[in-house]
């Protein structure tokens, strides 16, 4: 579901540099890793594209939107990582997660402390996205050095190694 703040934002606010990369997802197979400073914009541009992803389709007077792509925050990406770890019940999101071949939005990359545990899984998602060929859309502060030094040069070598790289320059837009 998009956010309030983030439900207008449309693809003609996505710079040309990020919807060339975008537009020719379907036949490269690769993602985008959209970086720069705080406020850049990283996050809007995100669900800008994850919105024109969306499919509307009109049923009698109702419109129904049709998500074809999997949008989460890497904080809560982790945090649903961590509950993976103790949970008891059968259902386990990361296990949905892994399984999907939607394209995938992972924001703010690189933010979070994480624990070796959770680097493993999450090493495991990116593998199979980087082995099967889906696209990932990711946005971080962190250019792809300070990635590889916050999450390690697994992690780092995959996520670029399937992802056009793309730097946002700018002030903060918020302040």
């Amino acid at each position: 579901m998009t956010p309030p703040r983030y439900k207008d934002a449309k693809y003609d606010d996505v710079p040309e540099n990020v919807k060339a990369c975008f537009d020719k997802i379907r036949e490269t197979r690769r993602g985008i890793y959209i970086h720069g400073s705080v406020g850049t914009g990283k996050t809007h541009i995100a669900y800008s594209l994850h919105n024109y992803y969306t499919k509307e389709r009109k049923v009698g007077d109702e419109v129904h939107k049709i998500h074809r792509g999997i949008f989460i925050n890497a904080s809560e990406l982790f945090s649903e990582m961590k509950k993976d770890f103790d949970r008891k019940d059968k259902e386990h999101p990361m296990e949905e997660l892994v399984q999907s071949r939607k394209l995938l939005f992972i924001d703010d990359i690189g933010a979070e402390k994480l624990s070796e545990w959770v680097i493993s899984e999450f090493y495991l998602l990116l593998n199979h996205r980087y082995n099967e060929m889906l696209p990932t859309i990711f946005t971080s502060n962190l250019s792809p050095d300070e990635l590889s030094e916050r999450l390690g040069e697994r992690i780092t070598s995959r996520i670029i190694g399937m992802c056009d790289v793309v730097r946002l320059e700018g002030s903060d837009k918020r302040l």
